[in-house]
């Protein structure tokens, strides 16, 4: 961005919807993580509270696992026939599953649910692109702060949804206390809840939600072109027509976006077996290292830091994406990661010092000190999120050269984040459950999985330094006006197929 360039007016109706949409996604998807422990253990597939981390992240990789199979042909598709329809169906798609795993009678029926409700999301990778098409130059760090601005809310509103209205027959007897299907189904409620936030979201979005793919498949609809040059002066320029498949995925795995989907995958990593693996630790027993939280506690906690967020992603990253670059906001939020995942373990430790565990008898509270550490240690993974995700999601749509492309690419993006949210839960998961059965020293003790997660985020900031400082800025240039551009000289028309 030029200094001193006059800064465009963001459109305020699309925004708008697509902000509504990329909050109630995220919302329905994490309403599960306050409650996520307790619904496998009532699933009694277990009867050892260490092996429930295994179970929790089975269950929390399955969505993105197949979102992976899924997330390249959604971008695709959006290429063809719009983003507007992909947007719509995944946001409907996230409805109808949000109510099916408030049914679940099983950790098979549940599994089930989140792999179809991934596969038939197209939704996150479909919103960058969206995002990207409605920002130029001068307003993309606003625009596209945005979305993770949403993305946080969302994943800070979801658990305090889900701790606050599970089991609402136990927590809420004189409204729910008769209810024959709230206790049958404990976790039911606050999946409603999060299926009718969406249901308004996409009913606004229906009506406020414009196409913004910049131009149609074309074809000459007269015979006699059929001998005339393809290519004339007067023709749009070749970057309006749709490349074909196999061009796409040309143009997907150039060498910039390579490079760059490394740090998507990494950032993604880290980010959700943190995700995965806090309420997990937090409702662990004092005995085996964690805090011992009921889930409307853990969800409070996860709520605490939303203030923060808006602060650091309406204010904070856009002055410090003007002044230092995507490439550069991308390793701060890569360092705060780590700082995350070692200082998460010590608030425990921190409790413990405080209040040693009892020869026998109850747990006292934690203290307000282990709640604060815990609050600013919450706050920290948050701003990680904030300056890593929306610095890597600029840095992929400026590394495309072919605005065409920009969906393929897009969902490539969204597939190797899939690729590493379906691999993180298992493996945070795993590392637990492993690190709590045996009774080895430091680092192989309760402190391995976020040993391992501190790597993963210094793994990061190192790659970004194979970036180019040219994706620092936008590579493919803002198309004319559609309707414009498909006007010739010599007065053929040009149609949609």
């Amino acid at each position: 961005m030029t200094p001193g360039m006059p800064v465009t007016a963001l459109p305020r109706r699309q925004i708008i919807a697509l902000c509504l949409l990329r909050i109630a996604e995220p919302i329905s998807f994490s309403v599960l993580f306050p409650f996520v422990y307790f619904m496998v253990q009532d699933f009694h597939v277990t009867d050892d509270p260490r092996d429930i981390a295994f179970y929790v992240g089975l269950l929390a990789s399955t969505f993105s696992f197949a979102q992976l199979t899924t997330g390249m042909p959604w971008g695709m598709v959006s290429d063809r026939i719009g983003r507007r329809p992909v947007i719509l169906t995944g946001a409907m798609a996230t409805i109808a599953c949000s109510v099916l795993f408030g049914l679940s009678p099983s950790l098979r029926w549940a599994i089930l649910v989140r792999l179809v409700w991934g596969a038939c999301n197209g939704s996150v990778s479909t919103a960058k692109t969206i995002m990207a098409e409605l920002t130029d130059e001068t307003n993309m760090a606003r625009g596209f702060s945005l979305l993770p601005l949403c993305r946080n809310l969302g994943t800070l509103l979801g658990p305090v949804i889900g701790g606050l209205l599970s089991r609402p027959a136990d927590h809420y007897p004189g409204l729910f206390g008769h209810s024959i299907l709230f206790r049958r189904f404990p976790y039911l409620l606050p999946c409603l809840v999060c299926a009718a936030i969406g249901l308004c979201a996409w009913t606004l979005a229906f009506f406020l939600l414009k196409e913004t793919l910049p131009y149609p498949r074309l074809r000459t609809n007269a015979a006699a072109d059929e001998c005339r040059p393809l290519l004339t002066p007067t023709l749009p320029p070749p970057s309006l027509v749709r490349p074909g498949v196999l061009a796409s995925l040309v143009t997907a795995f150039g060498s910039d976006v390579r490079r760059v989907l490394a740090g998507v995958f990494l950032s993604a990593l880290i980010s959700v077996m943190l995700d995965d693996i806090y309420p997990v630790w937090s409702a662990t027993t004092p005995g085996l290292g964690g805090l011992g939280l009921d889930s409307r506690a853990i969800g409070l906690t996860m709520a605490f830091s939303a203030g923060v967020v808006i602060y650091v992603q309406l204010v904070v990253y856009p002055s410090a994406q003007r002044q230092w670059g995507n490439i550069h906001c991308f390793r701060v939020g890569a360092l705060l990661f780590g700082v995350a995942s070692l200082a998460l373990p010590q608030v425990a430790t921190l409790e413990r010092m405080i209040h040693p565990l009892p020869g026998g008898g109850p747990v006292p509270s934690l203290a307000p000190l282990t709640w604060l550490a815990m609050v600013a240690t919450l706050v920290i993974r948050v701003c990680a999120g904030t300056f890593g995700f929306t610095s890597v999601n600029m840095l992929v749509s400026n590394a495309v050269t072919d605005r065409g492309c920009l969906g393929v690419v897009n969902g490539v993006a969204q597939s190797a984040s899939s690729l590493a949210r379906s691999l993180g839960p298992l493996i945070a998961g795993s590392l637990y459950s492993w690190s709590l059965a045996h009774s080895y020293p430091f680092p192989w003790d309760r402190h391995l999985v976020f040993v391992v997660m501190a790597f993963v985020s210094l793994a990061a900031y190192v790659i970004s330094f194979t970036w180019p400082l040219r994706i620092n800025h936008r590579q493919f240039s803002t198309l004319p006006d559609p309707a414009k551009a498909l006007v010739n000289a010599q007065g053929r028309s040009l149609v949609i197929v």
